[in-house]
């Protein structure tokens, strides 16, 4: 979607995970108490011509969110 978008391919998306605490309109939205613990992915999606073209962030309470990843070396 990105991509057709911008019309260029995306060549490098960039992730960083954080914890924080939830508070006032994120954890009324996510059906918390403020303060309770939640967990951000934020992604910064660059094109091929280096060019940043779109930045999320996602919060997750964490008792929501559950990550894992796999690496094979050969």
């Amino acid at each position: 979607f990105i991509e057709d978008k911008i019309g260029e391919p995306i060549v490098t998306v960039e992730q960083e995970f954080s914890a924080k605490p939830l508070l006032g309109r994120e954890a009324e939205a996510l059906g918390v108490q403020a303060g309770y613990a939640g967990f951000v992915i934020a992604r910064r999606y660059i094109s091929s011509s280096g060019e940043t073209v779109l930045v999320t962030s996602t919060i997750f309470p964490h008792h929501r969110m559950n990550y894992s990843m796999s690496l094979k070396f050969s």
